[in-house]
């Protein structure tokens, strides 16, 4: 029965997001969602390669607390943030207003942390309930986060065959910013007691950050 909990619940934070996009987000349409959920679904396939080579390539011995902190910027930071930032290039994200594109790559990277959490349950992976929610939730955040700097590519480009130099500038903190909340919330998702605590202060300044540069320009 805990399994099959552990499964709707995965996916429970689509519902609400998804309602609010076909409610609360004028211009979003069907073609948003469908765009957005294959590019989060496409990005576990690079995410699942790359981690397992790297498993390969580097070891990093759990005695040591850098050594894991570095693990996990490296597995849960670079590569799954960057697989999802490369898969939101496709996504049409300035087909309609910033809270359009938005919403998008908060259900692509929503959609990852959910086929993730059902990956873990399958594979047997004795996670709390608690755990594989918020683990949901700031997937969707860093794919947020992502957004920011996907969007300022794609407008410096264009502005850059418009022939404007002015404004031309390619915002790499909000990406950079992802990375870190993702590894910060996986080296302390892994303990127990006050220290777990700090895996939530990551996901709340990821969302505070998300505000902060939707709210910038």
């Amino acid at each position: 029965m805990e399994l099959y909990i552990k499964l709707g619940l995965s996916f429970l934070p689509l519902v609400p997001l998804l309602y609010a996009a076909a409610v609360k987000v004028s211009g979003f349409r069907l073609n948003h969602i469908l765009w957005a959920g294959a590019a989060g679904f496409a990005a576990l396939v690079p995410i699942i390669g790359l981690q397992f080579i790297s498993e390969r390539f580097f070891s990093f011995n759990a005695s040591s607390l850098w050594a894991v902190f570095f693990g996990a910027l490296l597995f849960n930071g670079v590569i799954e943030e960057g697989s999802k930032a490369f898969f939101l290039f496709l996504v049409p994200i300035k087909d309609g207003s910033r809270a359009v594109g938005l919403t998008s790559a908060l259900i692509a990277g929503t959609t990852v942390g959910s086929f993730e959490t059902l990956i873990y349950c399958i594979a047997g992976t004795n996670y709390s309930i608690l755990r594989l929610c918020t683990a949901v939730i700031l997937h969707s955040l860093c794919a947020g986060l992502s957004y920011f700097f996907v969007l300022s590519v794609k407008e410096s480009k264009e502005k850059k065959q418009q022939g404007s130099a002015q404004g031309y500038r390619v915002r790499l903190m909000p990406f950079f910013t992802a990375v870190f909340c993702h590894g910060i919330y996986n080296f302390f998702a892994g303990f127990s007691g006050f220290l777990w605590s700090f895996s939530v202060f990551a996901l709340l300044f990821a969302l505070i950050r998300v505000r902060f540069y939707y709210g910038e320009d």
